[in-house]
């Protein structure tokens, strides 16, 4: 067999010299020996949003996430908001009835560029534009914020309408989506500039953005947690999973995103390559629309649940990247289920279903359509199996797949009677109860009323443990009434070399959906 060395190679795959990619060919190990630039492949075709609060998609807040803090932190490579550390404030309070909230502000912290010292009046600044409905896609998270006062030049007083305890406020003070603390001066000085030349406090600054072929950070040599040893992170735009897997194999990435496939895994395992999978977990749950006909009798709707076989799903999927999951939010999210009764956990028996649509009026079975499906393999591969399952019992489904644009479309204006929906959420359970189930939600597609009184009972609650009950008694409701049937979650995957260092001592969760450049993180 003839021997074909690294430069044939790379001219075969087309990234010699970086003619089809446009990644340079120096040696991998030669480059770190010099510099500290990490090169991370990007399952994207560009950045859509830096404003993170104008709904920035996970490609987006890879980025953002290195560049801006929150006043409040996770613990390291852990997202749980029974776990949260200082942030950009060193501490914080609340009054005894949970309406007042002080914070009190890390001394000499300094935002990139040279636009001064982070102060109480940056935090009035952003937080304002938070929930602001013409600055902010998150500002119904933050429509309890009666008044945000600078009480000095360090200390910031938060006065909410109602009491809300540390597990709903705290979550949308963390350095994620509208909790990203931005400068005044920067936003004041670069007008509609500054959405597009993000100014932070956080580890990396804002260098450059190539549109559709890469965005550059570079270290914030003042950062307040100390100087990052990476010098440079550069962010290459890489949809084509083939494209990042032969440039990672190649040495001309670092660090990439994987399609969330087990095939796309063993694409890429092997000697010097470490495979990080964690969370939070991405939610798949199947919507059904009550209000259709024949989805509206409960009956037909279980025997949906009991024809769906969630373990040949995951088998299907892969054992490093899916799990089965029988309720609407994961056991492990605060105010998750810890026990579900047999009977709501509807494991797989097709004969139960078939008696069920008999019971129902339906011996042989009924067709539904159309059912939309996005093209992403992640929702349109595990369809395709659940359809192959519903017709074993004689329910047909007439799938139609669209791009994942127009199925959003679809879905949110109550097109669908099937919505197989994904939610990457903060782990507390309600951020998806109030998103996918309380009445009026945009996304309650299968019109469900349930857990309404218990989400509305949690929302003015004061004691932490009595808002979690009410939060597994809401899920029980959710399942009686089969409102959704959950599958499978699936983690995030990255494929990192064995050279590169995190800065994680493990790495369980992470709030960006992604894996960001800690400030310690470094290439050994």
């Amino acid at each position: 067999m003839k021997q074909i060395n690294r430069r044939t190679f790379l001219k075969g795959v087309g990234v010699l010299g970086g003619t089809a990619l446009g990644l340079g060919v120096m040696n991998p190990y030669e480059a770190h020996a010099r510099r500290q630039v990490v090169r991370y492949g990007f399952a994207a075709t560009d950045i859509r949003r830096l404003d993170p609060m104008a709904g920035p998609n996970s490609t987006d807040k890879t980025v953002l996430v290195n560049i801006y803090d929150g006043l409040i932190d996770t613990a390291s490579g852990e997202v749980n908001v029974e776990k949260l550390q200082p942030g950009l404030a060193e501490s914080w309070e609340s009054s005894k009835d949970l309406r007042t909230w002080t914070f009190h502000l890390r001394k000499g912290v300094e935002f990139h560029s040279g636009y001064g010292e982070f102060t109480s009046d940056d935090v009035v600044f952003s937080l304002n534009r938070a929930r602001n409905k013409k600055t902010s896609r998150y500002f119904k998270s933050y429509k309890l914020f009666k008044e945000i006062k600078a009480l000095d030049k360090y200390r910031v007083r938060i006065t909410l309408e109602k009491p809300q305890t540390g597990v709903l406020l705290l979550p949308n003070l963390l350095g994620w989506q509208a909790g990203m603390t931005m400068s005044k001066k920067a936003a004041e000085k670069l007008g509609k500039k500054f959405k597009t030349h993000p100014i932070g406090t956080g580890p990396f600054a804002f260098k450059e953005h190539i549109p559709q072929e890469r965005l550059v950070l570079v270290r914030n040599e003042n950062y307040f947690r100390g100087t990052p040893k990476i010098e440079q992170v550069v962010y290459r735009f890489l949809p084509n999973s083939s494209s990042r897997v032969l440039a990672f194999k190649a040495g001309e990435l670092d660090l990439i995103e994987m399609d969330r496939e087990q095939r796309a895994i063993d694409q890429v395992k092997g000697p010097g390559v470490i495979i990080e999978a964690f969370g939070p977990p991405t939610v798949m749950k199947l919507h059904m629309d009550r209000t259709r006909k024949p989805l509206n009798d409960i009956r037909v709707r279980q025997a949906i649940a009991y024809a769906i076989n969630r373990k040949e799903i995951v088998q299907f999927i892969g054992k490093d990247v899916a799990e089965p999951l029988y309720s609407v939010i994961p056991s492990h999210f605060v105010g998750g289920l810890q026990e579900i009764p047999a009977s709501l956990r509807y494991d797989y028996n097709p004969e139960k279903a078939k008696k069920l649509l008999a019971d129902a009026g339906l011996p042989d079975g009924f067709t539904l359509g159309p059912v939309f499906i996005s093209e992403k393999a992640m929702f349109r591969r595990p369809m395709d199996l659940i359809q192959n399952q519903l017709s074993r019992v004689g329910i047909k489904i007439e799938v139609n797949v669209i791009a994942h644009p127009a199925w959003h479309k679809k879905n949110d204006e109550g097109s669908n009677p099937l919505v197989y929906r994904a939610a990457t959420r903060f782990p507390t359970a309600n951020f998806i109860l109030e998103e996918f189930f309380s009445v009026g939600a945009k996304r309650n597609f299968s019109h469900t009323t349930v857990a309404e009184a218990d989400l509305n009972r949690a929302k003015g609650e004061m004691d932490a443990e009595v808002q979690k009950k009410l939060w597994r008694q809401a899920q029980i409701k959710i399942l009686e009434d089969l409102a959704a049937y959950p599958t499978h979650v699936t983690k995030i995957i990255i494929a990192r070399k064995s050279y590169v260092d995190l800065g994680f001592s493990t790495l369980k969760s992470n709030l960006c959906i992604c894996v960001p450049i800690k400030w310690n993180a470094r290439l050994t």
